[in-house]
């Protein structure tokens, strides 16, 4: 079951993540510090559209294998390693992370760097409509991805190389994944994720980095909207 688990994890990540890549045709849009989508009507749906794709590929077929199809046989999550329970740790883990996030994404929300990526949907007009459909297509995304390497690729090489080579491991494929994004969130995503490795061996679960992340990817996106000089709320 080992290997299977093992093998089931990184085809998930290897072939997931470039069906994701080649179906989102927003990655191969250019990016500008100014604001010059709002003529394309799709443009906001095909970022939607990719959060989706990427929960689908990362999470709900491995899912669907593991529960339902049972490829790697007659186990589920908790057997696997991953379980999304809400404990002390879980809460120690939020308590203290998100008012440290919220502060540094409010005090560098408004920097050059932040508004050239942030918000990723570059639209002049944020109606109430726009701000949920984002907030919940992050959810899904940032479900997937702590799903798939915080849960799945972390498990299965767990089994085989013990904890440490594992955080590693899977520290240097997350990594790989953001390569095509800005250099400072290339550059992030390596101590987040050895942070957030240990946060979930730590707390034995996946709800804690999957709040911590969440809480991040939203403030960053709020503060963003809010001090973009061509933004609009309505």
């Amino acid at each position: 079951m080992k290997t299977d688990y093992l093998l089931l994890a990184v085809l998930t990540a290897t072939f997931g993540f470039i069906l994701w890549y080649y179906a989102s045709a927003t990655l191969r849009l250019p990016r500008t510090y100014q604001i010059q989508f709002d003529i394309n009507v799709p443009f906001m749906n095909r970022y939607l559209r990719s959060r989706v794709l990427m929960f689908v590929l990362f999470a709900l077929v491995p899912y669907v294998l593991i529960a339902v199809w049972k490829v790697i046989g007659d186990v589920t999550l908790t057997d696997l390693g991953i379980s999304f329970i809400w404990n002390g740790r879980s809460s120690l883990w939020i308590t203290v992370s998100i008012p440290l996030i919220v502060l540094y994404n409010l005090f560098t929300g408004k920097s050059d760097a932040n508004l050239t990526e942030y918000p990723e949907i570059r639209v002049t007009r944020w109606t109430a409509r726009v701000l949920l459909l984002s907030a919940c297509t992050w959810a899904l995304q940032i479900f997937a991805l702590e799903f798939l390497f915080r849960g799945l690729l972390l498990q299965s090489i767990g089994n085989y190389v013990g904890t440490p080579i594992s955080i590693l491991l899977c520290t240097g494929i997350y990594s790989l994944t953001q390569y095509f994004r800005s250099n400072r969130d290339f550059l992030f995503s390596i101590p987040y994720s050895l942070l957030a490795c240990y946060i979930v061996i730590d707390a034995d679960s996946l709800l804690p980095v999957m709040v911590i992340h969440l809480a991040d990817a939203l403030s960053k996106e709020w503060f963003s909207v809010w001090r973009h000089p061509e933004i609009r709320t309505a």
